[in-house]
């Protein structure tokens, strides 16, 4: 896996990405198609579901590899975020910007700690580095 660090400092991993199939889904049939036509079928990996590598969200926090929240209980017990203000978000009325950033978003309703750790890498993943 290689490892790209941009000049304003966000890693891009340049490895594993996945799929989503579904046995009765016609798109998921021809797409492992596509991957036998092309030579892939023997760099595929499948798991199911219930497996931990499917079923859980993983990054790089401080030179650890660290599970990301994948409930609302595991987003209050993540070491990473000040619970105080998260559980403060969940329940405190805001008036939000009719345009404003997702980081910005959560940065205010959750607070600086829930928008570096929890959306940032989110939406790094989704989107790339400039949002």
């Amino acid at each position: 896996m290689k490892t790209i660090r941009t000049p304003t400092g966000a890693l891009f991993e340049c490895g594993p990405h996945t799929v989503r199939f579904q046995k009765s889904d016609l798109a998921s049939k021809y797409s492992v198609s596509l991957m036998t036509e092309l030579g892939l079928e023997h760099d595929v990996l499948f798991r199911h579901k219930d497996h931990p590598s499917a079923k859980y969200r993983y990054g790089m926090i401080d030179g650890k590899i660290t599970k990301f929240p994948y409930s609302l209980a595991s987003a209050i017990q993540f070491s990473k975020i000040n619970k105080v203000a998260f559980l403060k978000g969940l329940v405190t009325h805001m008036e939000i910007d009719d345009d404003i950033s997702m980081y910005d978003l959560i940065q205010k309703r959750f607070g600086d700690d829930a928008a570096k750790y929890l959306i940032d890498p989110m939406c790094r993943g989704i989107f790339g580095e400039i949002l």
